[in-house]
């Protein structure tokens, strides 16, 4: 039975319902390396501006390693944020298969450093893309930058593959130097089955008696996110503006921009706030809604739009979003120019009416089923050469 380790900087919920999957694999030995314990307990999240605790469990259904931090609190910052003396010594003593999610930071620059001299076989999984522009550094950070990109790139070329999760993150490992025969294909997957069920009555018979304002023959566009500015929600909200007495705009989170917003379009009679609801509620909201916009000024990917198409959703997102070309374009979901509030609007009308086509709704469930949690373990598999 082959041996894995995922080295991941804390547990996050959107990489349980995976963790647990591979767990259960009889083929597969697999126990993921968490350098933090962030995210386990109740904790501030600067991205929703409040403290977060998860309702879904993060690490009870796989197997897994808190790993220390020697330093203490006031010394974990930069450098020293992520210094995990055990995990270096778990890859110098173990013959095993090491994937490393993401490697910006110090613990995981010295595994694959291990890795390399110790001829362990070593894999990369992010979600980066190239859809970030430059645009947003001073020539100073960008010389950095590309300094660093030119130094890691060296490295990390020595890896064994990189598991790209869609068409924007190849091109990212592409630019970085990596041959198509070392490029797999292992699709980032939510646990369908979760967002597949039925509304929970009691979490709608409050929703009702909370927003009893709301015009429930009108359908419903859902935004679920942060609210923060590079999500760009408040184009969102000027579209609905073009679309009252037509559809209600649900918004589903928290975050810096939210009082901002609220003062803006509070009084809007077709745009409602429900602030952040946690994840075991989150299909609820879904399934009363018939389109999902996410309208971000840059995604790495969108994992709330798989959400969506699980729900069976007409799935809306800005060209700047990762999975635009992976999950909308094939299901004849609609992607519009990013910051452009016409096409946007454009879009919105052309999204109502495909909402009732069943054509539509079939292809959606088509595309949802290739990024199933099942699939996603099994192209792992073949991505490490084990099937």
């Amino acid at each position: 039975m082959t041996r894995i380790y995922a080295v991941v900087t804390h547990p996050i919920q959107y990489n349980s319902p995976f963790f647990d999957a591979i767990n259960m694999d009889p083929d597969l030995d697999f126990c993921a390396l968490y350098l933090s314990s962030f995210g386990l307990n109740e904790s501030f999240d600067p991205g929703f501006k409040e403290r977060i605790r998860f309702d879904v469990p993060l690490v009870d259904n796989h197997q897994h390693e808190i790993l220390k931090n020697p330093f203490p609190q006031k010394m974990r910052r930069s450098l020293f944020r992520f210094f995990n003396p055990k995990l270096w010594k778990i890859i110098l003593n173990e013959d095993a298969i090491f994937i490393f999610y993401g490697w910006n930071n110090f613990s995981a620059i010295i595994g694959i450093l291990i890795c390399y001299t110790r001829s362990r076989r070593f894999y990369l999984r992010s979600d980066g893309n190239l859809l970030r522009g430059k645009s947003h550094r001073s020539w100073r950070q960008n010389f950095i930058h590309n300094l660093r990109v030119l130094f890691l790139n060296r490295i990390l070329n020595k890896a064994n593959g990189a598991l790209f999760i869609g068409t924007q993150n190849r091109i990212y490992y592409e630019q970085m130097g990596f041959q198509d025969s070392k490029l797999k294909f292992v699709p980032f997957a939510i646990d369908s089955l979760r967002f597949s069920g039925s509304i929970d009555e009691g979490v709608y018979s409050g929703f009702m008696s909370s927003n009893r304002f709301i015009r429930m023959d009108l359908p419903i566009c859902i935004y679920v996110g942060k609210l923060i500015p590079i999500k760009d929600v408040d184009i969102l909200l000027q579209a609905a503006l073009q679309f009252r007495g037509v559809c209600n705009f649900l918004i589903v989170g928290s975050g810096p921009e939210a009082e901002n917003l609220m003062q803006k379009y509070i009084n809007i009679e077709n745009i409602h706030f429900e602030g952040f609801v946690n994840q075991s509620l989150l299909p609820t909201f879904y399934k009363m809604s018939v389109i999902s916009c996410l309208p971000s000024k840059q995604d790495s990917w969108g994992l709330s739009i798989n959400e969506a198409i699980a729900c069976g959703l007409v799935p809306i997102v800005s060209d700047s979003v990762g999975c635009a070309s992976d999950l909308v374009a094939t299901t004849s979901g609609l992607v519009f120019e990013t910051g452009n509030l016409p096409d946007l609007c454009a879009k919105i009308t052309l999204a109502l009416q495909l909402c009732t086509d069943k054509n539509v709704t079939r292809k959606i469930e088509q595309i949802s089923a290739q990024f199933s949690m099942h699939s996603s373990v099994q192209m792992l598999k073949l991505g490490l050469g084990l099937n």
